[in-house]
C-alpha cells in the first residue's frame, strides 16, 4: 500500500532531477540519455567467492549515483525503468561471458536481501523493483528471465557503512540463507545495487550454493570507479 501512495506522489508532487538537481524530474531528458549512454563493464578482480562473470551497469557517481538513492531512499519508483534498463544491460553481459548454454537457456535473477528494519524504513524494496524492470527488458528481448528473491537474513547485522573489507566480511559471515530454488528453472545470477567491497555477494553466493543453487554469474548496477567502468563519468 505504502508504494502505490509513492507511486501516486511521485505523479502529482513537484519534482527535481535526481541526476542534475534540476526541473524535469524524476529525471530530465539529459540526465536521462547519460543513462541510456551507459555501456556494462567487466568488474576485474572478482571479489572473492564471487563469480568470474561479474558485471556492473555502470560507475557509482554522477547521474547514476543520483538515480540510485533517489529510487532507494527517496521512493522516486519511476526510477526503476531506467535503473532495470542499466541492471539488464550488465545481466546480459555477464550471460554472454558464460557461454551459449547459459545465455539461451532459462534464468534466475535473485537479488540481495535488505534486512527487514530498511525495506520497513524504505516502504519498498528497491532492488528487487529494479530487478523487476530488468528482468522485464530482458523478457521483451526474448530471454528468458524470472525474479526469485531466495535469500533471507538469518541473523542481525550491524550497518555496513563505515566498515572496512575484513569488518564488512565478518560482519556478513553466515548472516544469509536460502530457499531452494525449488521447480523454478534457470541459471541463477545473483545481483545487488552497488558493489563496495564484494561481501554481499560473496555471502549470498554462499548461501545460495548450500541451497544447490550457486550463481553462475553476477550483476550489479554500479561499481566503484577503481574498477574498469564503461560510461561517462559525470
Amino acid at each position: 500500500m505504502r508504494g502505490s501512495w509513492q507511486e501516486l506522489a511521485a505523479l502529482v508532487a513537484p519534482a527535481v532531477c535526481a541526476g542534475c538537481e534540476g526541473e524535469g524530474g524524476p529525471l530530465c531528458g539529459r540526465c536521462a540519455d547519460a543513462l541510456v549512454s551507459l555501456r556494462p563493464a567487466h568488474v576485474r578482480p572478482a571479489p572473492a567467492g564471487v563469480p568470474l562473470a561479474l558485471w556492473s551497469g555502470g560507475g557509482y557517481g554522477g547521474v547514476l549515483r543520483g538515480a540510485l538513492l533517489a529510487h532507494k531512499e527517496r521512493g522516486a519508483l519511476p526510477l526503476s525503468r531506467p535503473l532495470g534498463a542499466v541492471l539488464a544491460a550488465a545481466v546480459d553481459a555477464a550471460l554472454a561471458q558464460c557461454g551459449p548454454a547459459v545465455r539461451d537457456g532459462p534464468v534466475l535473477l535473485v537479488p540481495a536481501p535488505s534486512a527487514r528494519s530498511a525495506l520497513a524504513r524504505r516502504g519498498h524494496d528497491p532492488l528487487r523493483r529494479v530487478c523487476c524492470a530488468a528482468a522485464r527488458r530482458l523478457r521483451s528481448r526474448g530471454r528468458r528471465v524470472g525474479v526469485a528473491p531466495l535469500l533471507r537474513h538469518r541473523r542481525a547485522v550491524a550497518d555496513q557503512v563505515g566498515l572496512d573489507a575484513g569488518g564488512r566480511r565478518a560482519n556478513l559471515d553466515h548472516a544469509l540463507a536460502a530457499a531452494p530454488p525449488g521447480r523454478r528453472p534457470g541459471r541463477v545470477v545473483v545481483v545487488d545495487d552497488v558493489l563496495t567491497t564484494g561481501a554481499t555477494l560473496a555471502e549470498s553466493c554462499r548461501a545460495l550454493g548450500a541451497a544447490g543453487a550457486a550463481p553462475v554469474a553476477a550483476a550489479v548496477i554500479a561499481a566503484p570507479w577503481r574498477y574498469p567502468i564503461g560510461g561517462t563519468r559525470r
